[in-house]
């Protein structure tokens, strides 16, 4: 890898280290392996910004790890299981229209924002929510949303090893018997 050096003043190799380092995220220490970049010429830290970004990623993942927190990838794969734009999960949810694409790209959520995309995660959780919020969200999505939660739901039941779910695809509907849960179009 090559860099420019701002000591040497000219691009040069970049020599790679591990250490330890302290980064604050939200208020708190969290100490990570860094790697640290060095100029092959005069031994002086270089900004590298792919792997400064690195650091600061593995350090987030960090904090998310000791405090629960669901990883951008996870809340991606969420929004994902039902179909849904960032902009209409953030709707669904009571969000601003930018968070779910913030918290994908890295920033960390807040606890009450956690716990909400934890609970959607199941598809009976967040039934409740759309049937009260559907409104926000475009039509074609909500035949996705209608037909994933449906689909979410039997993969659970199946993962339980017995059907234990009550699925509805709409009021007028057959509805097949399971147990404690609604699904409805």
């Amino acid at each position: 890898m090559r860099a420019i050096c701002d000591y040497c003043g000219k691009e040069v190799d970049v020599l790679l280290y591990q250490a330890k380092d302290t980064y604050k995220v939200k208020g708190e220490d969290i100490t990570i392996d860094v790697t640290i970049c060095k100029c092959s010429c005069c031994g002086e830290d270089i900004w590298v910004s792919d792997v400064d970004n690195n650091n600061l990623r593995t350090a987030y993942n960090e904090y998310r790890k000791k405090h629960q927190l669901l990883t951008p990838d996870q809340i991606k794969g969420i929004r994902e299981k039902y179909g849904l734009s960032q902009v209409s999960f953030a709707k669904l949810l009571g969000f601003g229209e930018k968070t779910i694409a913030r918290y994908e790209n890295g920033s960390i959520q807040d606890e009450a924002h956690n716990n909400l995309m934890m609970l959607v995660d199941e598809p009976q959780n967040l039934k409740k929510l759309y049937d009260r919020k559907k409104y926000c969200i475009p039509m074609m999505e909500q035949f996705s949303v209608n037909a994933r939660m449906y689909t979410n739901a039997q993969n659970i039941a199946y993962s339980r090893g017995k059907p234990s779910y009550q699925i509805r695809l709409s009021s007028s509907e057959k509805t097949e018997q399971y147990d404690d849960m609604e699904v409805y179009a």
